[in-house]
């Protein structure tokens, strides 16, 4: 009898053993893959931003061929800065459009890189908390509960972990926030007929799911980019579809953003890039850029949510060649709000003024050199649900 509760006791040390050592590889493997990850990360990091230095080199080639004496010292200068800093400019931030190709080309590959790191941590810190579920359950009906419980502290600490819960907001900043024109509609599963669809309203504002928080912009921005808006807009959450505001010669609030490139342009082509404006929501925006001949304008750049709905539209006449009746003020920078301008030589000037009809809210700005001289203007129509959305973001910080 003895010697057989003697080993009762040796099996039970036994599984209790092999059991720790279940955890400890788990944890092992776990820690490694996420190491791996970590590493190819950085990797392709470092490719994104040594194809920008070499976009720069070969930019400096063409500018210098060309015999353009300011291009390349500006190509130059930027060189130095990336050099010694090691970050992207900031997007609008670039010296002439073909650096800012290569920024904007390089901040895409990071971006992928990040939501590729994102959606890999994800799924290792699931498959590890499931590994670590299984594990749990076999420790408790084996009745080792001190086991369990360290087991279970472990899943806990995954969940917690700064890592994973950074990588999984990323991910969920990605996924669209829509607001449907019929929410009983949609909790009961109603499903449309093709008609039905065809003739349907726009569901509404596609927002990434945290539009709002991140890291707080500079306080001056901020307190200008509201002054800009108010008092014609306010902090408003309405992201219902408002076909009846017409925000500019016929493009409807939410149409179809090739459908307003059509109209306006004659085409449906355009370039993209995101849209980085503090203030603005955050990973939701694209602005579409079309060349455009009317009244001294010659760009066009429709602002679109992420189900490419039109919720602005801006006018910008580069190198004006008639005077524009604005007046630059002290204490004003900012500019081209959809490309995220805003002026750093202190001697340059800037001025905007904002006006509304209720429906739609028009910025106008222009911004000078230090010799006096007219660079920029442009004209901003943003409908007024979303700058009321614009007004909610700049209230969060």
């Amino acid at each position: 009898m003895i010697r057989c509760i003697g080993l009762v006791v040796v099996f039970a040390l036994a599984a209790l053993v092999v059991n720790a050592k279940q955890l400890d590889g788990h944890r092992a493997r776990y820690r490694a893959e996420l190491a791996r990850i970590e590493t190819e990360h950085t990797n392709r990091r470092e490719e994104a931003l040594n194809s920008y230095a070499a976009a720069l080199e070969a930019i400096r080639r063409q500018v210098q061929a060309a015999g353009e004496l300011g291009l390349v010292q500006a190509v130059l200068r930027e060189t130095r800065r990336f050099q010694t800093d090691r970050t992207l400019p900031a997007p609008g931030s670039e010296p002439f459009e073909s650096v800012g190709r290569a920024a904007e080309k390089s901040r895409a590959a990071l971006g992928h890189a990040q939501t590729e790191r994102a959606r890999r941590i994800a799924t290792l810190a699931d498959q590890y908390v499931r590994a670590l579920d299984n594990l749990m359950r076999d420790m408790t009906r084996q009745g080792h509960i001190e086991r369990a419980v360290a087991v279970r502290k472990e899943m806990e600490s995954v969940g917690a972990c700064e890592t994973v819960r950074a990588a999984r907001g990323t991910l969920e900043e990605q996924q669209p926030a829509v607001a449907t024109a019929d929410p009983k509609a949609t909790e009961h599963g109603t499903v449309a007929t093709a008609a039905e669809e065809e003739d349907a309203e726009p569901e509404g504002l596609a927002l990434a799911r945290m539009y709002k928080g991140g890291l707080a912009p500079p306080k001056s921005r901020m307190a200008e980019l509201r002054s800009m808006l108010h008092p014609h807009a306010s902090a408003g959450t309405d992201l219902g579809p408002h076909p009846d505001i017409e925000i500019y010669k016929g493009v409807t609030y939410l149409s179809n953003v090739e459908e307003a490139l059509q109209t306006l342009t004659g085409r449906r082509l355009s370039s993209q890039a995101s849209v980085t404006t503090p203030g603005m929501p955050r990973h939701s925006l694209r602005r579409h850029t079309a060349t455009l001949r009317e009244g001294g304008f010659n760009k066009l750049i429709v602002l679109a949510d992420q189900n490419q709905q039109v919720v602005g539209i801006q006018l910008t006449a580069e190198n004006p060649a008639t005077p524009q009746s604005l007046i630059a003020r002290p204490g004003h920078s900012l500019f081209n709000i959809a490309e995220n301008r805003a002026v750093s030589n202190p001697k340059a000037r800037v001025h905007w003024n904002t006006t509304s009809d209720g429906r739609v809210v028009v910025v106008r700005s222009a911004m000078w050199d230090h010799r006096n001289r007219l660079q920029e203007s442009s004209v901003l129509y943003l409908a007024k649900p979303f700058a009321d959305v614009v007004m909610d973001v700049i209230e969060s910080y």
